[in-house]
């Protein structure tokens, strides 16, 4: 997304879900994972969750 001269990386909502639940995990983070979840779950890729799931999680 650019606004102006200013361009902003945004995630796709499947790492933001993950990096909630798996990096950040705090109560707060896990209830915002539920609702994304809850919110986009007509739009989420089991695929895309596996594939991130592989760069969020230490091996």
């Amino acid at each position: 997304m650019k606004i102006g001269d200013f361009e902003f990386k945004i995630p796709q909502i499947e790492f933001e879900i993950l990096y909630k639940e798996i990096v950040l995990g705090s109560e707060k983070d896990l209830s915002d994972a539920r609702h994304l979840r809850e919110t986009f779950k007509d739009r989420l890729k089991n695929e895309n969750f596996k594939e991130f799931e592989k760069i969020i999680r230490p091996t």
